[in-house]
């Protein structure tokens, strides 16, 4: 590598620009052509011994830029990754404690689900019996309408019977007085 590091600087007379914001494909193809272009122009010029020295310097040049390019390339390729790997085990240490403060909480709220499901089920119980209360309460208040309703019907019979008999003693004693006050004329 040394030689060829020696050809090239005694023998290229070429100078390459790239624009990295670009594609290495498109970076390779850019000195490629600039390359084709110098070479080109040299061959307009009178020939010397060593131009066919020069042409060669000048694509070997091309190669060494397009490796120094790729190393660049890997380089940065490898800090991103770096990178990248670092950020996932943030997120993924992230991902760790929300998962553990999730599965916390939720141990929580299922202590909390078990002790409503156990206060509902005695609320369900205790509405059970207040059913059956209520049901065994309207039993009781019909059975009372009804004998109330028949006391009345007695009462009723009991007024219309000591109606009849305020009546008959009302005539026995108008029928005694009447005997009486012949008897006292006789």
């Amino acid at each position: 590598m040394e030689f060829v590091e020696k050809f090239v600087k005694k023998y290229a007379s070429a100078v390459y620009h790239v624009s990295v914001d670009k594609s290495l494909e498109v970076q390779y193809n850019d000195l490629i052509a600039q390359c084709k272009i110098f070479n080109n122009k040299l061959n307009s010029k009178v020939l010397s011994k060593n131009l066919k020295k020069e042409k060669l310097s000048n694509e070997i040049s091309v190669l060494l830029k397009m490796k120094e390019l790729a190393d660049l390339k890997e380089a940065n390729y490898l800090m991103q990754r770096l990178q990248v790997k670092e950020d996932i085990e943030k997120i993924s240490d992230s991902v760790i404690g929300i998962s553990d403060n999730t599965t916390s909480k939720i141990h929580g709220l299922q202590s909390d689900v078990n002790e409503l499901a156990v206060i509902n089920r005695q609320l369900e119980e205790q509405l059970k019996e207040c059913r059956l209360s209520v049901t065994s309460h309207a039993a009781q208040v019909y059975s009372l309408e009804l004998k109330n309703s028949q006391m009345e019907k007695l009462i009723a019979t009991l007024e219309s019977q000591l109606d009849k008999a305020n009546c008959q003693l009302h005539n026995k004693e108008q029928c005694i007085q009447s005997l009486t006050s012949k008897e006292m004329q006789h």
